[in-house]
């Protein structure tokens, strides 16, 4: 299928795409946060507070459903990651990286941006479409779970059966690998974009990934718990003891 995206699309979506992932994993991170502060019992949280608790739990929970329902829609307008994946190849050419990086590079000699461009990594076409199987696990979650659950149960409200059969169906783990490959793919494409460096993703064995698939993993599970530091910082300064035995509200 030939891309549909020109240069100058391509780099407002995998913005657009990054700000949207993002969300969903700070959605994901804060929910995490407020399930364990919730359920440690160390934490005397008043019970006039639990009916505000819910709905914010509800709300990121919702959020986060919602993004992960809409992220491979088929429509015209939509941000599908689909359509942004079905790019073309030419679009990562070394003369199209050499016009991006030129502006940039300002007085640098000339010599250093044409050493640069020679090592960049052009991408084949069977390159892009593994790319595009890396994303398969996550579309096959969002089409059968989180797209059905969002317009069941979010959007129209269509019954309460249809809902309740695929709430069970959710599983945090998941969730946490879908948002991390859909941050790594989207990570290798801004590196191959703007830096004309080989997506880690695609440096594989067998089944074996590269040590960098590792330590990108890594690296998000650090950013996710960063995320979560958040919100148990303000649930923290919330609820502290004052001087007089009470807590702050």
């Amino acid at each position: 299928m030939a891309g549909k995206y020109d240069e100058a699309q391509f780099r407002e979506e995998l913005n657009r795409l990054r700000q949207e992932v993002d969300s969903a994993g700070k959605c994901f991170a804060s929910y995490e946060a407020l399930n364990r502060w919730l359920a440690n019992p160390e934490n005397d949280l008043d019970q006039n507070d639990a009916g505000f608790w819910q709905l914010h739990r509800a709300t990121v929970q919702a959020y986060l459903f919602m993004t992960l329902g809409r992220l491979f829609d088929n429509g015209d307008d939509a941000l599908s990651f689909d359509r942004f994946l079905d790019t073309r190849p030419e679009i990562f050419a070394r003369e199209a990286l050499r016009a991006r990086r030129q502006p940039l590079t300002g007085m640098l000699d000339e010599a250093w941006l044409q050493d640069f461009i020679e090592r960049a990594y052009v991408p084949t076409l069977e390159d892009i479409r593994q790319l595009q199987r890396f994303v398969r696990p996550v579309r096959k979650q969002c089409e059968k779970i989180y797209r059905p659950l969002r317009t069941a149960h979010y959007a129209h409200r269509l019954g309460k059966r249809e809902s309740d059969e695929l709430f069970p169906k959710t599983n945090r783990n998941r969730v946490r690998n879908m948002l991390f490959r859909l941050s790594a793919i989207l990570q290798c494409l801004f590196d191959l974009f703007h830096n004309g460096r080989k997506p880690f993703l695609l440096e594989t064995s067998g089944i074996w990934r590269p040590r960098q698939c590792y330590d990108y993993r890594r690296s998000y599970g650090q950013q996710l718990r960063a995320w979560e530091g958040e919100t148990e910082r303000v649930l923290t300064l919330l609820y502290s003891s004052r001087d007089d035995g009470t807590k702050s509200t």
